[in-house]
């Protein structure tokens, strides 16, 4: 992930569309299935890299084909109507539907009429950070449209990301980014994944020795943009077996420690700090990865009985 990169393109004519539809998404092929006279297509894209939040509209009926594009793709219709077909299977989408229109290795055709869409494309490599299991289910991601219910956490989730990472401080921070990223990726398997049951995950490897290696790995470097995945093998475990065993002996979840680490690593950091030097609550706060200002008082107020600006403030 990387601070975002805004782009922004618009066009009368068809064929520039097209050139530029088929750069921005390399898997697509695109066609004006009917009268091209005031054409007219925008495109705006935030890219942050592992993430990629598009606005494309267009005055016309559009045909696009999407082969293997390697990431999913989810779409949300903003206006008009998009009809997406997934294994031969036709799902017709309105305003304010929300649709997975494209898996990693998926074929795919779309006619969008008149529309005006939000598509947001995540790379693979952040379900990787998730957890392996993650990644293997991309390819088996339900396609059909979410209930209202659904449609509007995904709307909410793709919504807070780029407020948040448009944020001129946020925006620097690589901590930040990355648990962007990861919130995106874990909202869009949490709504899509139709895969029941996982299994019970075994005891054996949930003992204290695996706490304490989970322990001394994070407190090594808590800047790092660490997920469960990375913290189980360094802990020579699965994901699973690794929450397991922080809720058997530390009553707590794998990130949820990491927070704590944070918190106190961000306390200390503001019980040096001088105010008189331009230190600020939100910088250092960035540094250790918070950005939504309200919770992190909340949590730092229970840990330590007092807001970060009261630390910052202190003689």
């Amino acid at each position: 992930m990387r601070r975002p990169e805004l782009t922004e393109f618009d066009t009368r004519d068809p064929e520039r569309a097209r050139a530029q539809i088929e750069q921005a998404y390399a898997s697509h092929h695109f066609a004006v299935t009917d009268d091209e006279d005031g054409f007219e297509y925008k495109h705006r894209r935030i890219d942050m890299g592992g993430v990629r939040i598009d606005r494309l509209s267009h005055t016309s009926t559009l045909e696009l084909a999407v082969d293997a594009p390697g990431y999913p793709m989810v779409a949300r219709v903003l206006s008009g109507r998009l009809t997406s077909t997934t294994e031969g299977v036709p799902r017709e989408l309105g305003a304010g539907d929300v649709c997975l229109v494209a898996r990693p290795q998926g074929h795919h055709v779309h006619r969008l009429s008149c529309a005006t869409l939000e598509v947001v494309s995540v790379d693979p490599r952040i379900f990787a950070r998730l957890d392996a299991a993650s990644v293997e289910r991309l390819d088996h991601l339900g396609v059909d449209p979410l209930d209202a219910s659904a449609a509007q956490v995904w709307a909410q989730a793709v919504a807070y990301v780029a407020k948040t990472t448009a944020d001129d401080v946020a925006g620097e921070s690589p901590l930040v980014l990355a648990q962007a990223g990861r919130l995106l990726a874990a909202t869009l398997i949490a709504l899509f994944d139709r895969e029941e049951g996982a299994g019970v995950p075994s005891e054996a490897s949930s003992t204290s020795e695996t706490v304490q290696r989970a322990v001394e790995f994070i407190e090594a470097d808590p800047t790092a943009d660490i997920g469960v995945e990375d913290i189980a093998a360094a802990s020579h475990v699965t994901a699973r077996a690794l929450q397991l065993a922080f809720r058997r002996h530390l009553d707590t979840t794998p990130m949820a420690y990491v927070r704590r680490v944070r918190l106190q690593r961000l306390h200390q950091e503001l019980r040096h700090a001088d105010p008189a030097d331009g230190a600020t609550v939100t910088a250092a706060a960035a540094r250790w990865g918070f950005q939504q200002m309200g919770r992190l008082s909340a949590q730092y107020r229970d840990l330590f009985g007092e807001s970060p600006r009261d630390t910052l403030r202190r003689p």
